[in-house]
């Protein structure tokens, strides 16, 4: 999330775009009603996926499904952009493995997606994967 946030800092202070991530949140707020109105309101969803992203009981029965129904509308109410930040088994949710992840290069010529290489393991340095990837989501 960290070095995510420092390549959007650049088209934020470009006042190209805003944008908000949980980190945001503060202590006694209410927390899932923030997180519902933010997703809402975003015109861009970029979903971070890693073991932890898809064991969190939250995201899977809330943030994703609400991603989702953005995605499937025809026109898309929102561009949602999902992203391997580390290596997991995003493909058993068949609703995820249907879009786009990226990064988008596969590990090595002949490799299937579901071997597809995370941000976190690639072979380029993780500030150019990154900023490959906010051009492409951002830029389309």
């Amino acid at each position: 999330m960290q070095l995510l946030s420092m390549h959007l800092e650049t088209y934020r202070k470009a006042k190209k775009i805003t944008y908000w991530h949980d980190l945001q949140l503060r202590a006694a707020e209410q927390w899932d009603e923030r997180i519902r109105e933010e997703m809402e309101s975003a015109d861009i969803l970029i979903m971070l996926l890693s073991p932890a992203y898809l064991g969190s009981d939250y995201i899977v029965d809330k943030e994703i499904p609400l991603a989702l129904k953005h995605a499937a509308k025809i026109p898309a109410t929102k561009t949602v952009a999902w992203v391997l930040v580390k290596p997991c088994r995003y493909e058993i949710f068949p609703e995820i493995a249907a879009y786009t992840v990226y990064p988008l290069k596969a590990a090595a010529p002949g490799e299937t997606a579901a071997r597809q290489r995370a941000v976190s393991e690639g072979p380029e340095e993780p500030d150019r994967i990154w900023t490959r990837l906010v051009s492409e989501i951002l830029e389309k």
